[in-house]
Formats: structure tokens, C-alpha cells, sequence
């Protein structure tokens, strides 16, 4: 069995600080939500492809994997800009996902919180980015 953490619950680090504490505290696994625990990363577009490799490479040698990559944005917000920003940033956080070294990318939802017909057009736009991404790891395109 393996032990993982949200590592932002740790507060925001500098990568290579935030690896060795996860690793020092025991944990083998960390869920990654990028602008909540690492200093130097204020927001999504602030990720750089050289900080997902500084990432990559602190967590493989404290042997710390990153099986979550978070993305928090409402991919069910009725509002059509506010849904549009979050899913151009789930699409960059499914690449950076891969950079990272996981598999997975969380995300939440204001779901709960919808109408009926807001729930039904939440659904049809989550489907479409998962499909998507199944198409693209599967080699579909």
C-alpha cells in the first residue's frame, strides 16, 4: 500500500523543499495542485515546461509519485466565459499532467449547485474533454 497527501495541505514550498518534507514526513504519493504548493507558481499560466521538469525530478529522487495533478477549476459553471477559461485550463493541465509524470487530473464542479438544464450542459462538456482525452492517450488522434 502506498500513502499519499494533498501536498498543498503543507503550505506553499519551493519545489525541491516541498519533495523532501513529503518524503521526510513518509509519503509516498502527493496530489499536485501546482499555484497552491509551490512559491513561484501564482497561477496556471505561470507553469513553465522547465518548472514541471524541476517537479519531475525532485519528486523521483525523494521517490515521492504524483499520481494527481490538480487543476481546481468549475468545468459546470453556467457561465459561458467563466466555463470556457476553465476548460482551456484543463486542457493545458492534461498536457502538464504528462510532464509531470501523472495520470490522473482532478478537478471539481459546482454540479451540486445547477439547475437541471445547467447539470445537463455541465455533463455534455465534461464528456467532451474526457473523451478527448481518451482519444488522445489511446492514439485515436
Amino acid at each position: 500500500m502506498k500513502i499519499g497527501v494533498r501536498a498543498h495541505d503543507y503550505g506553499k514550498m519551493n519545489i525541491e523543499d516541498l519533495a523532501r518534507v513529503l518524503h521526510e514526513e513518509g509519503y509516498d504519493a502527493a496530489q499536485l495542485a501546482l499555484p497552491k504548493a509551490f512559491t513561484g507558481i501564482d497561477s496556471y499560466e505561470d507553469i513553465t515546461l522547465a518548472h514541471l521538469e524541476r517537479i519531475r525530478r525532485a519528486f523521483e529522487a525523494q521517490k515521492v509519485e504524483i499520481p494527481v495533478f490538480g487543476c481546481y477549476m468549475d468545468l459546470g459553471n453556467p457561465d459561458e466565459e467563466i466555463r470556457a477559461y476553465a476548460l482551456t485550463t484543463l486542457k493545458q493541465c492534461l498536457a502538464y499532467s504528462k510532464e509531470a509524470g501523472a495520470n490522473v487530473v482532478g478537478t471539481e464542479t459546482a454540479y451540486p449547485h445547477l439547475d437541471a438544464e445547467q447539470k445537463k450542459s455541465g455533463i455534455r462538456i465534461c464528456w467532451t474533454v474526457c473523451s478527448v482525452q481518451w482519444k488522445r492517450r489511446s492514439g485515436w488522434m
